[in-house]
């Protein structure tokens, strides 16, 4: 099967290629000439110049595929941020839906995100069938914008499919953490704690999977996915303290992390949206609400995800281990910590 990807550029773009691959199909790769293109070394995929934002190149692209991973999306709380994922979510996603009709596109994956499905604790954890608007109601700035653009995609391609315009699949990936993060993205939890001498963690928590395993969702939704249906793709509801234990035994550190208290997230919160109004700027590297969010403990559960797997998830510690080594091997991390 010959499968276009958007976003191949990024850590799970780059997973879904590699797993393509491996399963024996042909991929082409969506990428604007000013990508980094790093996490596609060394796999064996065509690449060619286009963006999501651009529906002749879309089209030119999708001809002869058979189906379109669209995994291209931002988290951007810099200023004009909210427009440009509302424009990436909401128009991309029109955009990829029209060029796969035209093109005669058999099946879409949609890569949204677990914001969009309601979270609970370890104990009761949340599912794409309940209501996420009741935890989402605390949801300000970037990180707003970040949920209704990536409800509103999600409404395009699940439309589509219900007037049988094109198959379409969503999946909801998790907390991900591997190899080739070259932003980084989620990374960037297992890099601060590896770099710090005193890893300070939220006392929050979330759903965690690898970059391989949600490959394996998507490429499980792409053959067994029901069109018109969401998927949750995360294996393990762990605390960040839990994870940052793993990131410091991997590195053969013999430092503790510390979990900040919740009043001092929350204090730190209404520090940084106050000096936002002096440094409006700052805004690009913290994100006040989302920072209060990190108090929270984000866990979902996917009943499916063994199906979509094709077996059970591998522990989370073989990601950070990947993730690790490949910040490593790419100047972004000392060897041994």
């Amino acid at each position: 099967m010959k499968l276009l990807v958007t976003g191949a550029t990024g850590l799970v773009g780059s997973h879904v290629v590699e797993e393509a691959l491996s399963r024996g199909h042909e991929v082409r790769c969506l990428s604007r000439p000013s990508s980094d293109r790093v996490a596609l070394a060394g796999l064996d995929a065509e690449v060619v110049w286009g963006d999501a934002l651009d529906p002749g190149s879309l089209v030119a692209a999708a001809r002869g595929c058979e189906a379109v991973f669209h995994v291209a999306g931002i988290y951007d709380p810099s200023a004009g941020g909210g427009e440009r994922m509302w424009r990436l979510h909401r128009e991309g996603t029109r955009n990829v839906v029209l060029a796969a009709r035209a093109a005669g596109v058999a099946r879409v994956v949609l890569t949204s995100s677990s914001i969009t499905c309601a979270f609970g604790p370890p104990e009761r954890p949340g599912t794409v069938d309940e209501d996420p608007e009741p935890g989402a109601a605390a949801f300000r700035g970037a990180l707003r914008a970040y949920y209704e653009s990536k409800r509103a995609g999600e409404a395009i391609a699940l439309a589509a499919a219900a007037r049988g315009e094109v198959e379409a699949v969503v999946v909801n990936p998790c907390f991900v953490l591997g190899a080739r993060d070259p932003k980084p993205t989620s990374g960037a939890l297992v890099l601060r704690v590896a770099r710090a001498r005193l890893p300070l963690v939220p006392p929050g928590g979330n759903t965690f999977v690898t970059a391989r395993d949600c490959a394996r969702g998507h490429l499980g939704a792409l053959t067994r996915g029901v069109s018109g249906r969401r998927y949750l793709l995360g294996a393990w509801p762990l605390s960040y303290r839990e994870v940052a234990e793993e990131v410091l035994a991997r590195t053969e550190r013999r430092a503790r992390p510390v979990a900040i208290p919740g009043v001092a997230l929350r204090a730190g919160a209404r520090v940084v949206e106050a000096a936002l109004g002096v440094a409006p700027g700052l805004g690009r590297w913290v994100e006040p609400y989302t920072l209060a969010q990190l108090g929270k403990f984000r866990a979902w559960r996917e009943p499916e995800l063994e199906g979509l797997l094709g077996g059970a998830a591998e522990p989370i510690g073989a990601g950070i281990g990947e993730a690790l080594e490949w910040f490593a091997a790419h100047g972004r991390l000392r060897r041994g910590g």
